[in-house]
């Protein structure tokens, strides 16, 4: 990606442009897969002073491209199942102004993109920061968002043992998201706490396990009818115990609510965290310590009939509820000089493994089996040192 900027008169004119391209060729249990994807990225905004505003306007377009050849795990060849197009111009204006002695500051945008499979779509946002002391201070956000799905990205594994990809998605995933931060900081102590609010509609759904009318495998591309609903608090807290010295502590807690069958991989209500920093002269350690709480797994591998309807390969069902776990990583470093510096660390010192509780393979009530009934750390201890050279 590259951008520039130049001055004209009291305002500052902008061009950005990016690039990227993503190839994969893979295996998985017999089936292949080979794509290849192209995006491109082109923006020019102008900033200007405009009474007590600030604003900026501008034209955005982006261009998505995707090409795919393979075979399924019986050796059908499949060409294109995924390929998709996607280009979307798009128009922005923003807004920002300081109120109150500049107490109070207030961004407004709006963006309306014309995508073109999904349509004309409008997303507003504005965000306020409000300073109550010059310590403290609130922060509230909300907004809209959308993104536009492809069978692509909401592959499991990247691939799909499927002779077809029937496409019954009309409306991209639309969020209403609201957020309020708190936040205190002096010269020592800082302290942020939030709450989080993000409601999608038109979920995207990938269901592999479907067959047409000639009795073979194909894969239904649609959206959840019901919206998702994530909530979350949080509070974020640093003190500097010592001009090398720092600790650090975090707490956050979530809330799902989602029909059966859209949020596949299980996540915790709630996690914890503790970290030091130590940094003198030549020598920079530091610690994390993550207490992972218990997951709900029936309630997120639930197929649709009130059961997580996953079991063991000797026939017995798996957790309902995970277990709670920590997780503490150590890292060191010395710097030798400018040029030459040294580190080592350990990750996951306790060692601890989601396979000596429960096994990630699992059986579904067809007596399919798949290796995705995940809660824990796939990876052990993990031992590393190297040296460190910067020009």
């Amino acid at each position: 990606m590259t951008s520039g900027e130049k001055r004209i008169g009291d305002g500052k004119l902008r061009f950005a442009f990016g690039a990227a391209e993503h190839k994969q060729d893979s295996f998985y249990e017999l089936a292949t897969y080979i794509g290849k994807q192209k995006q491109y990225y082109a923006e020019a905004s102008y900033q200007f002073p405009a009474v007590d505003w600030l604003v900026t306007t501008g034209l955005n377009y982006r261009y998505e491209d995707l090409r795919s050849n393979g075979s399924t795990a019986d050796g059908v060849v499949v060409n294109g199942i995924d390929n998709y197009v996607y280009r979307t111009p798009a128009f922005f204006l923003q807004g920002y102004r300081a109120f109150m002695d500049d107490a109070l500051e207030v961004n407004a945008s709006v963006r309306y993109d014309k995508h073109n499979v999904f349509g004309s779509i409008a997303s507003p946002r504005v965000n306020a920061l409000y300073h109550h002391t010059p310590k403290l201070s609130s922060r509230l956000s909300m907004g809209t968002g959308f993104r536009a799905p492809t069978s692509f990205f909401e592959q499991d594994h990247g691939i799909l043992d499927t002779i077809r990809v029937i496409r019954d998605i009309t409306q991209p995933e639309k969020s209403t998201n609201v957020s309020y931060a708190l936040s205190y900081a002096d010269d020592r102590l800082a302290v942020t706490g939030s709450y989080n609010f993000n409601r999608i509609l038109n979920f995207a759904i990938l269901d592999p396990g479907q067959t047409d009318a000639a009795g073979n495998l194909v894969t239904l591309f649609t959206s959840s009818t019901q919206p998702v609903t994530v909530q979350g608090v949080d509070i974020n807290m640093s003190y500097q115990l010592l001009p090398s010295l720092k600790i650090q502590a975090a707490a956050e807690a979530f809330n799902y609510k989602f029909p059966a069958g859209t949020l596949v991989f299980a996540r915790p209500k709630a996690k914890g965290y503790f970290g030091v920093d130590y940094d003198r002269g030549p020598l920079e350690m530091t610690a994390k310590l993550v207490l992972t709480g218990p997951m709900d797994l029936r309630k997120f591998h639930d197929d649709g009939s009130g059961s997580q309807n996953r079991f063991n390969f000797d026939g017995s069902p798996k957790k309902d509820k995970s277990a709670t776990f920590a997780t503490l990583d150590l890292r060191g470093e010395y710097k030798f000089n400018k040029t030459l510096g040294m580190y080592a660390g350990v990750d996951n010192v306790f060692d601890y493994k989601q396979s000596d509780k429960e096994s990630f393979l699992f059986v579904d009530g067809q007596g399919g089996e798949d290796v995705t009934h995940l809660w824990g750390p796939s990876r052990g201890r993990y031992i590393y040192a190297g040296l460190k050279l910067a020009f």
